[in-house]
């Protein structure tokens, strides 16, 4: 966000080109989803996990 924020104010002074502008928004496009995605992965870690706590070992199945 930072460096987006940073190429932003460098956009406006003319000191970067639109193009290194949209660069810098899909990087942090990119690395947000990357965080969705390992972030979906931990909870249904999660989640199985604690299933298999509980002893649900038949309801995991579909999960893995």
């Amino acid at each position: 966000k930072k460096i987006l924020d940073e190429n932003q104010l460098r956009y406006n002074g003319m000191l970067v080109s639109p193009f290194e502008l949209f660069s810098s928004a899909r990087a942090q496009v990119d690395s947000v989803n990357i965080y969705i995605t390992k972030l979906h992965a931990f909870w249904l870690a999660e989640a199985a996990m604690q299933m298999r706590l509980v002893g649900s070992a038949e309801m995991i199945e579909g999960i893995e």
